[in-house]
């Protein structure tokens, strides 16, 4: 999902504020919130997207809502923000990965206990992670800013620089509305590694994360998809297929194809994703040089929890 809202182009300004004013009227009995949204589309620029995430209102609430509930047509209407945020930090993490980062290497947060499941992590110690929202961690020891011990404890560590991390992070005391000069923002779905978790019943339960780098996070992922490639589920054969039915001149049949193969197998697939969306794009303006994009995918952009390499979709897909 991440690689697909990054690569989609950014809608017109006329978009921008038909979506913006759609958020508006969500909001006709909150005066307050409603004023805020108007803030936001009055006064936003791509430039100042980590100081409207900093701040809270109501534009910042009804984000991570939809993070939260998996709402996909908030998330896609929210594209043009999302895709602002992550290259603010992209920028801000290459000027900052030029300076040492002396006293940088930890950071913590606390999160809502019904948001991150210990038991699921506790089963997967050396495995990966990410989490559905931009994270905002702090250099504060934890017995300085959390009162409920009901929340658990993130402690990330390795924010070193020196090599290409696989999402860019940043500290974003500069860019921030709230002037904290120890407050680090972590993109969207950025992975890392589960060291360990402690539970505990009297204080806080903690987790600690490792941060990790692009090639590690290539690694891992060539790793899980080793399985596959050869098979019937191999994705660069998967996507052959819809390209040996555009070149035989099937234009229709490859748009259903590659539609079907999105949801089957490719849903966590960012880099197959994109070459996807690529084809999907030339074909539907070979059909109709007017077709609206974004219009034909907002029916099926539905991520799913795991890949599911499913053989019998599979073979009912090739064999159709």
């Amino acid at each position: 999902m991440v690689g697909v809202i990054l690569n989609l182009a950014r809608p017109s300004v006329q978009e921008i504020d038909e979506t913006l004013s759609k958020f508006a009227e969500l909001y006709t009995n909150d005066i307050t919130a409603k004023r805020e949204i108007t803030q936001f589309h009055e006064n936003y620029s791509p430039d100042k997207a980590v100081w409207w995430y900093t701040r809270t209102s109501a534009v910042y609430r009804l984000l991570n809502q939809s993070f939260r509930t998996e709402n996909n047509d908030t998330i896609f209407d929210f594209r043009f923000y999302i895709a602002d945020l992550y290259h603010c930090l992209a920028i801000l993490h290459r000027h900052q990965n030029t300076t040492p980062r002396s006293n940088k290497s930890v950071v913590h947060l606390f999160h809502d206990p019904e948001l991150i499941n210990l038991i699921d992590l506790s089963s997967n110690i050396g495995g990966l992670v990410s989490f559905n929202s931009f994270l905002s961690a702090s250099q504060l020891h934890h017995d300085r800013y959390s009162k409920c011990k009901k929340d658990i404890l993130v402690e990330i560590v390795n924010l070193d620089g020196g090599k290409e991390s696989a999402m860019p992070f940043a500290n974003v005391s500069q860019s921030s509305s709230t002037g904290d000069d120890r407050e680090t923002l972590f993109s969207w779905h950025t992975p890392f590694v589960v060291q360990s978790v402690q539970k505990s019943e009297s204080d806080y339960s903690s987790v600690k994360l490792q941060l990790i780098t692009k090639e590690e996070l290539n690694e891992a992922l060539n790793e899980i998809a080793r399985p596959f490639i050869g098979t019937l589920c191999d994705p660069e054969r998967l996507l052959g297929l819809g390209r040996e039915l555009e070149r035989n001149g099937d234009n229709k049949k490859a748009v259903t194809y590659y539609k079907e193969l999105f949801k089957i197998v490719l849903s966590n697939d960012q880099y197959h994703i994109v070459d996807i969306y690529e084809r999907l794009d030339q074909l539907y303006k070979e059909f109709d040089p007017d077709n609206n994009l974004d219009q034909q995918f907002g029916n099926f952009i539905r991520p799913t929890e795991t890949v599911d390499y499913n053989s019998g979709e599979i073979d009912d897909l090739i064999g159709a």
